[in-house]
C-alpha cells in the first residue's frame, strides 16, 4: 500500500507539472469497437500471445469481443473477491489508463485509438502499470481455485507464460540505436554564435530531432 502510495504520488506530480505542455491536437477515433479491439490487442491478449500475433489477429471483431468479455468478466470478479492490495493495485491502475487514453500522444496525425491498436508498440506505455495488475489478480484466481483446477490452470498459464517470454524476445526487441556523431554535432552547435536554434537529430530519427537554443 505504501509503494502504491508513492508511485500515485509521483505521477499526480508528474502530470500536475506537465498539464501546460503543449501538445498535437489529433482525434482519438474513440468508438466501442475500437476500444473492444484495443483493450483485446493491447492488454489482455497481448499478455500471452505477444503483440505480433495479437495485432494481426485480434483486430477483427469477432475474435476481439469474446477475449474482453471473459478478462473483463475476471476483472470484475478480482475487484469483488480478490485482497485489498489486488484490488487497489487494480483500480489504480484502471484510472491511470483511463486518464491517458482520454488524450493520448502516439502519433502527430491520425486517430490516436486507431494507432494504437494496429501499430507496432504504439502507446504500449500505457498499458505497462495495469498488465502488472491484471497478471497479479490472475495468479490470485489461480491460488482461489480448488486443488484439481488449480493444477490444470497452473499449467495452462504456465505454458502461456513460457510461450509470451519466447515470443516477447522478438515482439519487444528494438532496433540498434544509429550512431548520430553527437560529438561532432555538439562541436557545430558550439561553434555558432549566441542567438541560433541549434538541431540535432537523435534516435530513432526521421522527424525526431534535438533543438537547443543557445
Amino acid at each position: 500500500m505504501v509503494a502504491l502510495c508513492v508511485t500515485a504520488a509521483i505521477q499526480a506530480t508528474n502530470v500536475f507539472f506537465t498539464a501546460d505542455q503543449t501538445r498535437v491536437d489529433t482525434p482519438n477515433g474513440a468508438s466501442i469497437n475500437v476500444f473492444v479491439s484495443m483493450m483485446s490487442a493491447e492488454l489482455f491478449g497481448m499478455i500471452f500471445f505477444g503483440k505480433s500475433f495479437v495485432k494481426e489477429k485480434f483486430s477483427t471483431v469477432l475474435i476481439a469481443y469474446p477475449i474482453f468479455l471473459v478478462s473483463v468478466s475476471l476483472v470484475i470478479y478480482a475487484l469483488y473477491r480478490a485482497p485489498l492490495i489486488i484490488k487497489s493495485l487494480l483500480l489504480f491502475s484502471m484510472l491511470m489508463l483511463a486518464a491517458a487514453l482520454w488524450s493520448p500522444m502516439v502519433s502527430d496525425s491520425g486517430e490516436q485509438w486507431v494507432r494504437i491498436g494496429k501499430t507496432h508498440l504504439a502507446g504500449s506505455r500505457y498499458f505497462i502499470v495495469l498488465m502488472v495488475a491484471m497478471m497479479a489478480s490472475w495468479l490470485w484466481f489461480v491460488t482461489d481455485l480448488k486443488k484439481q483446477g488449480k493444477i490444470f490452470t497452473l499449467a495452462g498459464v504456465m505454458c502461456l507464460v513460457l510461450y509470451g517470454i519466447m515470443i516477447g524476445t522478438t515482439d519487444y526487441r528494438l532496433k540498434p540505436y544509429k550512431d548520430y556523431d553527437w560529438k561532432e554535432q555538439a562541436k557545430n552547435c558550439m561553434a555558432q554564435p549566441e542567438g541560433p536554434v541549434c538541431e540535432m537529430t537523435i534516435n530513432p530519427g526521421q522527424q525526431w530531432n534535438f533543438i537547443l537554443c543557445r
